[in-house]
């Protein structure tokens, strides 16, 4: 019986099937990883135990088939080598499957770290009662899974739960009915369609101003809640406010920097400094021109009507006695270069962005066709309707009463139809990622997200990287969702990065970063330089450039991917192996011997 078993692995049927299997399973791999990326693969493929029981099956049929020829020859010495070489390569795949380690660091400039980002899904949870952290492992799929994918008890009785997991997310906020009674805000989803158009659109009241406003251009539409049945006599009686006089509206200034947004009245930032919240900045405009023109090498206003309005913008870190950034916004040349600085000056642009809305024209200066219609929406006092008012561009009433859904509503305005598309009485912001299931083009890199529960509390999702705090049945929980983390025994510090762009265009054609290693255990650091084709190696660790991140007002980062490979020796000592026992095989084949010797007897 184990002459037939070692007769069976050394046979060439199985070596034929054992090579055709695994092309075949490399092959599948690749389609995988066509549709899911990189990951996708390692997920369905590489990483299973039956992906190491095909290599280990190829292993065994090139061992046997060796030593059945044992004791071998002078004349098998290539055989030999050859299937030495296959054996080697694979105990090195072997060993770096189960000992080796990728990851990612990203380092900002001017920063140091010493954590590489793991592949392995982790949740962590700490009880602030008591202090104790939990760690649990989280399964990854290669695409969306619904059901109980993971569930565990902490070590206060509470279970957690996984719903769903999304391996590609996209951060998206919808609004769903509150969960709590009295709390949230009322929001609806309007259509406006004509034979041309096809709009729809959700208006939620913000907290502060209680009103949502949507601007058509040639009409407003404005949504609010009613608190009392008074307000709601008041809001049939509704007309559309008077329009400013010449000269008071100033328009706004739209500022956007470092992810977040702002809109600031002119008239509100006109020889003021203005704090912008949360942003280490403030601003000012400088000057009002409403009709800017050039006259000589100054900017000046031709006349006060609003023709081609334009603002002269300061802006400067707080606290910094340094002089501000200049920036010169038309409100209707919003493509030119806001950001003016001399030839001298040569800070670092904090990465403001600047747009400008021009004031509104008096009805004189309107164009044909400007004077707007009004749509009122309201949400009814006892919330169980919502109601319209249309009015025309001259506040002619052309229509009001109760928005049904499913019921089209005439505006009047051209061929133009209201319709209620959706409506939620008390409505929450919730957080829910979107799934791309099938990748366009590049492996790009996503995040993940799990939807969960803990106890008896509503589910909530959790993205990767980000951590909620819960109150749980037994006490409060922080719960945290991320990937696993190893530290290094040396940091790395990204002293510059650099960014080459194809000639005439902002398309990346190279990555350079400058690094310090900042090991204790040597005696000085060490500078390197990492691109694209040239890694760095230290302590037995390979750094690539692997990409980078690019924020306005933020410093720019490095993303490097860090190879720990101890199975790389072997894998070259088995191809140099493999290719020298086929040169032998060449070389000692009896027919290359025959005619060898018969040139050299012709020779003689």
């Amino acid at each position: 019986m184990i002459k037939g078993l070692f007769k069976f692995f050394s046979s060439l049927k199985l070596a034929v099937f054992s090579l055709l299997l695994l092309s075949a399973v490399l092959a599948f791999a690749t389609f995988i990883g066509s549709y899911y990326g990189m990951r996708g693969s390692q997920i369905v493929v590489y990483q299973r135990w039956w992906f190491g029981g095909v290599l280990f099956l190829l292993g065994l049929n090139v061992f046997c088939a060796a030593m059945s020829r044992y004791p071998w020859k002078m004349r098998q010495t290539g055989f030999v080598i050859t299937h030495l070489g296959i054996i080697v390569i694979l105990v090195g795949a072997f060993v770096t499957q189960q000992f080796g380690l990728d990851g990612n660091m990203p380092i900002p400039e001017k920063q140091q770290s010493q954590e590489v980002i793991l592949n392995d899904l982790k949740l962590t949870v700490t009880d602030q009662r008591t202090g104790t952290t939990q760690m649990f492992s989280v399964p990854e799929f290669h695409r969306s899974k619904v059901g109980k994918l993971m569930q565990v008890e902490l070590a206060g009785g509470e279970q957690i739960q996984i719903e769903k997991f999304i391996p590609r997310a996209i951060p998206e906020t919808k609004m769903v009915p509150s969960p709590t009674p009295g709390i949230g805000l009322p929001a609806v989803k309007v259509g406006l369609t004509n034979s041309r158009f096809q709009i729809e659109q959700w208006l939620r009241p913000e907290a502060k101003t209680e009103r949502a406003e949507l601007n058509l251009g040639p009409a407003i539409v404005t949504f609010e809640a009613l608190k009392t049945s008074a307000d709601e006599q008041a809001f049939f009686q509704r007309k559309p406010k008077a329009s400013q006089p010449k000269g008071k509206d100033q328009g706004r200034l739209l500022i956007e920097v470092q992810g977040k947004r702002f809109a600031l009245q002119v008239s509100e930032l006109l020889g003021k400094w203005r704090p912008l919240d949360e942003i280490k900045l403030e601003i000012q405009v400088k000057r009002y021109l409403p009709y800017a023109v050039v006259d000589g090498k100054k900017l000046i206003s031709k006349t006060q009507e609003p023709v081609n309005p334009a603002v002269e913008v300061e802006v400067r870190e707080k606290g910094q006695a340094t002089p501000p950034e200049k920036h010169t916004v038309f409100a209707l040349f919003p493509e030119f270069n806001t950001l003016h600085q001399g030839a001298k000056e040569k800070k670092k642009p904090l990465g403001v962005t600047l747009s400008y809305r021009g004031p509104e024209k008096e009805e004189s200066l309107r164009g044909v066709g400007r004077a707007r219609g009004h749509l009122f929406l309201a949400q009814s006092a006892d919330r169980s309707k919502v109601l319209y008012r249309v009015l025309s561009s001259a506040g002619a009433v052309n229509g009001e009463g109760q928005l049904k859904a499913g019921e089209k509503v005439a505006t009047g305005w051209m061929d133009i139809e209201l319709s209620l598309k959706d409506w939620i009485p008390s409505s929450v912001l919730d957080e829910e990622p979107r799934s791309v299931e099938v990748l366009q083009g590049a492996d790009e890199p996503f995040l993940t997200a799990v939807r969960m529960r803990v106890g008896n509390t509503p589910a909530f999702w959790l993205l990767e990287g980000m951590g909620k705090s819960v109150a749980a049945s037994s006490g409060d929980l922080i719960i945290q969702y991320h990937r696993d983390r190893m530290t290094l025994p040396f940091q790395l510090y990204l002293d510059k990065f650099t960014m080459g762009t194809n000639p005439g265009t902002n398309t990346a054609a190279s990555f350079i970063s400058d690094v310090t290693v900042k090991d204790p255990k040597a005696q000085s650091d060490k500078k390197a330089t990492i691109s694209m084709n040239e890694p760095l190696k230290y302590g037995g660790y390979y750094f690539y450039q692997a990409s980078y991140q690019l924020s306005p007002g933020q410093p720019a980062v490095s993303v490097f991917a860090v190879n720990h490979d101890p199975g790389r020796v072997l894998k070259y000592l088995g191809s140099l192996l493999m290719t020298l026992g086929i040169a032998i095989m060449f070389y000692m084949n009896p027919h290359y011997l025959k005619i060898l010797v018969g040139n050299q007897k012709e020779t003689q």
